[in-house]
């Protein structure tokens, strides 16, 4: 099975990883309409996608903003309740898992980390 790439177009600086600790409630602040930066959590590694624009409000990926968005990535979903349900990841299937990794990877290329949810 080939691996496929998740390189972007053009080269995009990625700072070292912060591991400075959110709250859900912290993170929920990071959705480009209370804060002008927008966060999305994948697994607790919050990620600063505000320079994206697809996370924008109004924009289809908006859904994610300041939240932790596992569940709905792994599943390819933009539905609420799945978004809502964040990194719990009861049920999934094998192919579920590889896709979220490739969103994993897609975002560990392009956004510099900027903290972790806590528990």
């Amino acid at each position: 099975m080939s691996q496929k790439t998740y390189s972007p177009k053009v080269p995009v600086h990625i700072d070292p990883p912060k591991h400075d600790p959110f709250t859900l409630t912290e993170l929920a602040q990071y959705d480009g309409v209370r804060s002008d930066k927008i966060y999305v959590s994948i697994l607790s590694n919050i990620y600063d996608v505000t320079r994206s624009g697809s996370y924008n409000p109004g924009k289809n990926y908006h859904i994610f903003a300041g939240r932790e968005s596992a569940r709905a990535l792994g599943k390819s979903s933009l539905k609420l309740e799945d978004v809502l349900r964040g990194d719990d990841l009861e049920g999934y299937t094998e192919k579920e898992h590889e896709t979220l990794q490739g969103w994993v990877r897609f975002f560990e290329q392009r956004y510099n980390i900027v903290g972790r949810v806590k528990n």
